[in-house]
């Protein structure tokens, strides 16, 4: 996969998950 950083909804940095937001 690629190599993007993602934003929780709460804020934190992690995966990709459910809720996240692409940056």
């Amino acid at each position: 996969g690629q190599t993007v950083e993602f934003e929780k909804t709460d804020g934190k940095k992690g995966p990709q998950a459910s809720n996240v937001i692409p940056k």
